[in-house]
């Protein structure tokens, strides 16, 4: 007898768990995108997070700190434009074709990182290379083009066959950027350009905004780590995966957590965990309408919440879309679906304002690309954009 009534108290509950999973009056309540996302921004804080000084090799991408001010002049001396001669323009006054100008040159070829030793006096002229300095007494630079060399028993000449104005091809020291000029400015992103700009300034190390570490957490029974054998209805976790590097993308350090199965206690324990760890939280599993797994914010997140937050869920008509965000005292946290592909579109309006703001950046820009729109039979005949 007693087995008979353990066998009718599982059968109940199986029956329990059948009904209650036909009924699906989980996620039945949704809101507009716009609606969701200012709850949610109006619960967590977006103020970019404090300095930290970095080298130029590891500032790319990151957000300025603070403006900056070029050190020295660039380039620090004037230098010339072209390969050619260094004259004195006067000298070349009237010359062309049918009536060039001779100079006499000095005995010198000035090559980059090379000073000048000798002073351009009227009537000479000396070698100079692209990116040489200017030497003495001389105000302009003649292309090699425009020249002939003449061998005479006094040494070498040069005949100029085009006249030079003053300062032409020359290159004055701070035409590109002046000491103390700012050259960048708070909250700019550091993109190769501006790394070549800050280099060229003498600038080792610049402070940048500090990156918020975002936990990425996947979950469900059926996930398998990449590389793993595949058992019998088991699924790669391509969803840390996809998450990870959107929030590399966004501007945060991601902190891979792994997967974790759909055990309540397991859950809260690497969800605490992150929390106190990390800025914000992304997880992904538990928020469709299907039974068999916990819905992770209802026993982790709210119980874990010291003040209370915004829980978003996007307006959606599949039963696989929403998504959840929640601020845990210091912390933000964030929900997608199971489903991978369903993750890259959505993270560009759940998780990417998060990372890419406390970063320091701005808001990106809507994440848009080409899409069909169809009746499917499977969602009853309502239309589908994909």
């Amino acid at each position: 007898m007693s087995a008979d009534r353990e066998t009718q108290h599982r059968n109940a509950d199986l029956m329990a768990a059948v009904r209650a999973a036909a009924r699906q009056e989980q996620f039945l309540e949704v809101i507009a995108p716009a609606e969701a996302r200012r709850r949610f921004e109006g619960a967590i804080d977006l103020a970019p997070l404090a300095a930290e000084t970095v080298g130029l090799a590891h500032a790319l991408g990151r957000i300025l700190a603070i403006d900056v001010a070029a050190q020295t002049d660039v380039p620090a001396f004037d230098r010339s434009g072209v390969d050619g001669f260094a004259v004195r323009a006067a000298d070349t006054g009237g010359a062309g074709d049918r009536a060039p100008r001779r100079l006499t040159l000095n005995a010198e070829v000035i090559a980059c990182g090379h000073p000048p030793a000798l002073e351009v006096r009227p009537g000479t002229a000396s070698t100079i290379a692209t990116g040489g300095a200017i030497p003495r007494g001389a105000d302009a630079v003649v292309m090699i083009e425009h020249t002939e060399l003449i061998e005479t028993p006094q040494g070498p000449l040069i005949e100029v066959r085009r006249a030079a104005a003053p300062g032409q091809f020359v290159s004055f020291a701070g035409s590109d950027m002046a000491r103390g000029e700012t050259v960048l400015r708070r909250g700019q992103q550091v993109g190769s350009r501006e790394i070549g700009m800050l280099a060229a300034c003498g600038i080792a190390e610049i402070p940048v905004v500090r990156r918020p570490r975002v936990a990425v957490l996947s979950t469900g029974d059926e996930l398998v780590p990449p590389g793993a054998p595949l058992p019998p209805a088991g699924v790669y976790d391509s969803n840390g995966a996809i998450l990870a590097a959107a929030v590399e993308e966004a501007g945060g350090e991601a902190v891979r957590y792994g997967a974790f199965p759909d055990d309540e206690a397991k859950l809260e324990a690497a969800v605490r965990r992150a929390l106190a760890a990390c800025e914000l939280v992304v997880l992904s599993g538990g928020t469709s309408k299907g039974a068999g797994r916990p819905v992770l914010p209802d026993p982790v997140a709210i119980r874990s919440a010291r003040r209370a937050g915004a829980w978003r869920r996007a307006q959606t008509r599949q039963a696989a879309m929403p998504r959840r965000q929640r601020r845990q005292a210091d912390c933000g946290a964030a929900g997608l679906p199971d489903l991978g592909d369903l993750h890259v579109p959505r993270i560009r309006c759940a998780g990417d304002p998060g990372p890419c703001r406390i970063a320091g950046g701005s808001p990106p820009r809507p994440w848009r690309r080409p899409c069909r729109c169809a009746s499917l039979p499977k969602w009853g005949g309502r239309s589908s954009c994909w």
